[in-house]
């Protein structure tokens, strides 16, 4: 299982809105999409290297996480929740950044957080 949908899997656990990967489906009139939502994305990830080369079986995945509402204590809510979530990972996360505003596209409040996370037998699937 990808860390990803590790990720998802939790968050949607832990606040009950629709969580999807990359972007969530958009209405046919090019409306924003109803809110609360989650989206997940891998925005990076790096192998370890060692002396001996690059280590395959062991890599650390940067994962952004996208928590809209269509208020910012709603937002908040779902960013508490989610970070509390995925703290308990047994990979050792680290919340590199968290960053709360709002957001004129969606037109709902967004809590953005950026996680690096030990992956083990990584794969990009």
């Amino acid at each position: 299982m990808t860390v990803e949908k590790l990720i998802i899997d939790l968050v949607k656990a832990a606040t009950g809105a629709p969580t999807y990967f990359g972007m969530a489906p958009q209405p046919e009139d090019n409306a924003p999409s109803p809110m609360p939502l989650i989206i997940v994305n891998r925005i990076g990830t790096t192998w370890q290297n060692t002396f001996c080369g690059t280590d395959g079986a062991l890599a650390l995945a940067s994962v952004q996480v996208d928590y809209y509402a269509e208020t910012a204590e709603g937002a908040r809510r779902l960013g508490d929740s989610g970070r509390n979530a995925i703290i308990g990972l047994v990979d050792a996360p680290t919340l590199d950044s968290e960053i709360s505003y709002y957001d004129t596209v969606s037109r709902g409040w967004r809590i953005l957080q950026q996680w690096n996370i030990a992956e083990y037998q990584p794969t990009l699937t």
